[in-house]
């Protein structure tokens, strides 16, 4: 036997001494003391060879303890992964020396005696290494200690995060209960302005009589008539000033419900019939402060809803659909202006508005979802949004692969086949209440759903199973907005009824900004040929904010202060470049 191959040989006795030195300390005394008596009995060649027996049992038992520890040691800090690679390492080369040493062994019984001396140095390095693996086994020790620990204190915040979780969506169920509660009382204070409203209406129409009457008596009172028509003009004025101030005041106060800023009231008083367009121009430029031109736009259109205040709008070929709270949804010609169609197929208000391929969808507090044809400017299917005998509304879309999204009242999603309009699932998260779902955006293979408790769920259009769930606001998300290119948005604007705007990396769900405000914000748009966010609020204010900067472009008055009640939707033309804001004030401004 060559010089090299007893190196390899005292090497592989030195490593099954090594590897096996924790078994032989973990072995009981009693299991030590009968394998000592054994080996007395025997001496030389035959003593060796029943003491590698014994190491590759030790060996074997050894190998299973180190399976378990690695499985048990997997997730611990880098020192233990480190030790787990040397143990690892440790075991092939003993694993490759193993067949080695059987093969030789034969040849390997002659020189035995010549090596006893070589044993007992052995013997010595073995104890040398056997304390060394002591020393790391404690390491060990004291590692999965540490861990443990740092479990015990993770799953200890968990908790106290999610009682404080609870607690906080419990106070708002209850504020959201008192809100329904005042909507309520204003409903009913509602009713009542408009039944005044009729009568002075009637006492109105009988005066007129009276007058018409005493016209045709005597010509000596024509000057007395003159007087009283411009006085009755003059009323006239009034109870339609009145009957918008009302339509803007119950906007204002259902905005802190979980639907967006709705007008329910509908006067009957007669208004003097207006025209529809009102063209006007604008001479003054906006500029900021430190003297940076901002976005010069102007006002080019006023046209009039008459009534119904503007909910929802969408673009739809050359036109500009319009869904309004008397639930009458009014098509506007983009290019002139002009007034196409006007149809009443809801008895609620008009939520939201989509365009499906070539088809329409409208949802209304009346509980129904309508189709359209846009060509024909008609329902081709009412579908019901729950179950008949339960109160229901869907206040929401979003269009995702074959499935349309609708968000509703109860705290479902509910996906509708937009092929056959069939109801194919409902959703919702997992142990959570979330109020109602009242806004979406898609990013990619993501929706966006906001709520009306103000938490944000992402779920993947494929799996159809939740993604993520952000809390950051406080109260109901009234809508979305996406900052970037169309297909690939780099990050996603919500606001919120708690007046704030918060501003999220669409990629890494991390809250960027949040943008405090003076009011309940209803609307976000980013205009798509610039880096400038449009948003409207409850309190009838239109602000600009810089994408880049998230910051409000400064000088913006003529569009600030313009609409008389909340602004509820904001629509961006891309052909024309122009903007369309509709309020609760029954009108829609034009800007370019």
């Amino acid at each position: 036997m060559t010089t090299k191959e007893e190196e390899s040989e005292t090497e592989s006795i030195e490593s099954d001494y090594e590897s096996d030195s924790s078994s032989l300390s973990s072995k009981s005394s009693s299991s030590g003391e009968e394998e000592e008596n054994e080996l007395k009995l025997l001496t030389g060649t035959e003593r060796l060879l029943r003491e590698i027996s014994l190491e590759r049992e030790r060996f074997s038992r050894r190998k299973l303890a180190l399976e378990s520890q690695r499985e048990n040691l997997f997730g611990a800090k880098n020192s233990i992964a480190t030790l787990i690679t040397q143990i690892t390492d440790y075991k092939n080369v003993l694993e490759g020396e193993k067949s080695e040493l059987e093969a030789e062994l034969a040849s390997k019984e002659e020189e035995i005696e010549k090596e006893k001396s070589t044993t007992i140095a052995l013997q010595k390095s073995i104890a040398e290494k056997q304390k060394e693996k002591s020393q790391l086994m404690q390491q060990i020790s004291d590692v999965e200690t540490q861990h443990e620990e740092a479990l015990e204190s993770e799953e200890n915040l968990k908790n106290e995060m999610k009682k404080e979780t609870v607690a906080n969506l419990q106070t708002l169920m209850n504020e959201l209960q008192r809100i329904e509660e005042a909507n309520e009382l204003l409903r009913l204070q509602i009713e009542k302005s408009k039944i005044h409203l009729e009568e002075e209406n009637h006492q109105h129409e009988i005066t007129k009589k009276e007058l018409d009457k005493q016209s045709e008596l005597t010509s000596k009172a024509f000057a007395n008539l003159e007087t009283l028509r411009v006085t009755n003009e003059a009323l006239l004025s009034q109870l339609k000033a009145f009957k918008r101030n009302t339509i803007s005041y119950s906007s204002t106060q259902r905005t802190t419900s979980p639907i967006k800023s709705n007008s329910y009231s509908t006067p009957t008083s007669p208004v003097k019939a207006a025209s529809p367009i009102s063209s006007i121009k604008t001479e003054e430029s906006l500029e900021e402060k430190d003297g940076k031109v901002a976005p010069n736009y102007k006002l080019v259109r006023k046209l009039d809803v008459h009534q119904g205040g503007v909910l929802c709008s969408l673009i739809v070929g050359g036109q500009m659909w319009v869904g309004c709270s008397d639930g009458t949804i009014r098509i506007w010609e983009i290019e002139t202006g002009q007034t196409l169609e006007d149809r009443k197929h809801h008895s609620g208000p008009v939520f939201h508005l989509i365009l499906v391929k070539d088809k329409v969808w409208s949802c209304s507090l009346d509980k129904t979802i309508l189709v359209w044809s846009p060509k024909k400017a008609q329902p081709e299917k009412r579908i019901q949004a729950g179950n008949k005998d339960k109160e229901v509304w869907t206040n929401a879309f979003m269009e995702a692969d074959q499935f349309i999204w609708c968000g509703c009242s109860d705290g479902l999603i509910r996906l509708w086949d937009s092929k056959n309009m069939k109801l194919k699932k409902e959703m919702k998260p997992e142990g959570n209440s979330v109020g109602s779902f009242t806004s979406f955006i898609k990013r990619s293979n993501a929706i966006w759903s906001g709520t009306s408790q103000g938490t944000i769920y992402i779920w993947n259009c494929t799996t159809l199973k939740l993604a993520q769930t952000m809390i950051g606001h406080t109260a109901a998300v009234n809508s979305f907005t996406s900052i970037g290119p169309t297909s690939f948005s780099l990050e996603i604007w919500s606001c919120s009824a708690d007046k704030t705007i918060r501003c999220w990396n669409a990629e890494t769900y991390e809250n960027l900004k949040v943008i405090e405000t003076t009011s309940n914000v209803l609307e976000l748009m980013q205009v798509r040929t610039s880096y400038y966010v449009w948003s409207g609020s409850d309190d009838s204010k239109i602000f600009l904010w810089d994408a880049k900067t998230y910051e409000q472009v400064a000088n913006q008055e003529d569009i600030l202060n313009k609409h008389a009640g909340a602004v509820n939707c904001i629509t961006f033309v891309d052909k024309k470049n122009e903007i369309w804001t509709g309020s609760s004030d029954c009108y829609i401004y034009v800007w370019r």
